[in-house]
């Protein structure tokens, strides 16, 4: 990760980084998208190098249909605030804007929040800005609020828990593009996300092209 600076865009951040691979060729994604069973594959080639690095739809659903997504991970972990709720302007009230700035077309956000705060780190609104920045899909382990708005919008949701309240002053964003854990798996920015129906997996970018050449029965 390398640091990008005390402020970047709209949020004066804890701590910035770059993902510092590229994204996946769109030939490539388009070859993957094409495949049945897309996420149970990528489980199985993880399987077999030994890397635990996919988390079921039982633990993180899809908010919809779950069609299938593969992107680089950009990622963004919450804590909890340390004042209460209308205390104090929330620190990174505006982290998603920041990740937006660092996004390309194709990229997956995902976000990483306290299991003990119930409070939404994604509502329509922001996913409407991500749709507009090419934000490919979210994947949350946490809450989401506005779901008929996320619906709406038509950028494919994993999230672990729906709520209705904000998370606004009760969450802090501590840290854009750091390793992350989602769902006792640690997440890396970088890491090519392939999501569907049955869940999504990881792939660590250095073995991405590897792993969809045997997707893809090239092997």
């Amino acid at each position: 990760m390398t640091n990008v600076g005390t402020k970047v865009g709209s949020f004066v951040p804890v701590r910035v980084g770059i993902a510092e691979s590229a994204g996946p060729e769109a030939a490539l994604v388009a070859a993957l998208l094409a495949v049945g069973g897309l996420s149970s594959a990528a489980a199985d080639a993880l399987d077999g190098r030994g890397l635990r690095l996919a988390v079921p739809a039982s633990v993180i659903p899809p908010l919809g249909d779950g069609h299938a997504v593969v992107g680089r991970a950009l990622t963004l972990r919450y804590l909890p605030a340390r004042a209460e709720v209308g205390a104090r302007e929330p620190l990174g009230r505006l982290a998603h804007r920041t990740v937006f700035d660092l996004a390309e077309a194709g990229d997956v956000l995902v976000i990483s929040a306290p299991a003990s705060i119930d409070a939404s780190v994604m509502g329509g609104e922001a996913l409407a800005a991500a749709r507009q920045t090419g934000i490919a899909a979210v994947v949350v382990d946490g809450a989401v609020r506005d779901i008929d708005e996320l619906l709406a919008v038509g950028v494919p949701v994993w999230t672990r828990r729906r709520t209705l309240l904000t998370g606004r002053g009760r969450i802090d964003a501590a840290e854009i593009n750091g390793p992350i854990e989602i769902a006792g798996v640690q997440v890396v920015p970088g890491d090519i996300v392939v999501a569907d129906a049955s869940g999504i997996a990881f792939v660590p970018a250095d073995l991405f092209a590897e792993v969809a050449r045997q997707i893809l029965g090239h092997d």
